[in-house]
């Protein structure tokens, strides 16, 4: 995985969310979408961050952070779909790059924790 691939990953991830978000709202589904939006967009500003950072622990900080927020983010599209608020299409579809966006996260963090002689498995 390279930071470039996490990077350009969750910049389209959050575009689906932001869109899925504008679907709610017309529905009147103002408070998920805003949480929704809310955790989605903080996925992508993080990583985009950790870009950035000015010491490797800011940088591991930036994507554990990154890794909180896409698991809020799925907790939502969890209960979006068990509420029937989204369709089955839509969910797996997003649910799919949130979920690959999280694997790659956990294993940027691990790699960042070793380099710094805090891995904790």
């Amino acid at each position: 995985m390279s930071h470039s691939e996490l990077l350009n990953r969750s910049y389209d991830f959050v575009i689906d969310i932001t869109n899925l978000a504008g679907v709610l709202k017309e529905r009147n589904e103002y408070l998920i979408s805003t949480e929704i939006c809310r955790s989605g967009i903080d996925v992508g500003v993080n990583i985009y961050q950790a870009q950035h950072a000015e010491s490797i622990e800011d940088f591991s900080h930036y994507l554990s952070v990154a890794l909180q927020k896409a698991n809020v983010t799925d907790y939502w599209l969890k209960l979006l779909l068990n509420s029937g608020d989204i369709d089955e299409v839509t969910y797996k579809r997003i649910n799919k790059n949130c979920s690959d966006i999280m694997r790659m996260l956990i294993s940027a963090v691990k790699t960042t924790r070793k380099k710094m002689g805090r891995y904790n498995p």
